[in-house]
């Protein structure tokens, strides 16, 4: 009598879901990697990890001087140019790859509040509007664009508390350009704290 044959894994995980969920995410943390880019006003530092059976390690740190200072004045083509050449230097091993890359901005770079409101507006549109007027005038920056985030927090003391996070825009699409050009590719651009 022939052994009967078992169902691929995932025909029999279809039934639950959650152990579903469970399984393949320690399936996938397997050979998960990811890199962090630390740009700072005068060093870029980069850590690539992997995690394998669970178990998180370090394959990687490099760190490389700038000769040139970011975030203070406008940014330059040239110093879009020379950013993309050491970002390329820096991620060499693994630019263009597919995995994730989160770049991590030095905090006086990103400002950000936790504005206390009597009510947040229903749209994400209203609130993307209000934060942007907020951090106007909160930092009085005239002329001067900025791109916004912004997340509602829920309620405390009968305030709503709405999370918001600015940038210089020009400097956030150097630093955007800067990476598309050295093939290294984003997933998340955040403040270091």
């Amino acid at each position: 009598k022939p052994l009967p044959t078992a169902k691929p894994l995932w025909k029999r995980l279809i039934v639950s879901l959650s152990l579903n969920n469970l399984l393949f995410g320690r399936i996938a943390t397997r050979s998960k990697s990811v890199l962090g880019i630390g740009i700072g006003r005068d060093r870029l530092s980069a850590a690539h990890v992997v995690t394998a059976k669970q178990v998180r390690h370090i394959e990687w740190i490099k760190q490389i001087n700038l000769p040139f200072t970011l975030f203070s004045g406008t940014p330059t083509p040239d110093i879009g140019h020379a950013l993309s050449s050491l970002l390329g230097e820096l991620c060499g091993e693994v630019k263009r790859s597919h995995i994730p890359i989160q770049i991590a901005l030095p905090d006086p770079v990103v400002s950000l509040r936790v504005f206390e409101l009597d009510a947040i507006p229903k749209t994400r549109k209203e609130q993307m509007a209000l934060t942007h007027w907020r951090f106007n005038k909160e930092l009085n920056l005239g002329a001067r664009a900025i791109e916004c985030s912004c997340q509602p927090l829920g309620v405390d003391n009968n305030k709503h508390l709405l999370l918001a996070m600015a940038i210089d825009q020009d400097w956030l699409r150097c630093l955007k350009e800067a990476c598309r050009a050295a093939g290294v590719i984003s997933t998340v651009i955040d403040m270091a704290a």
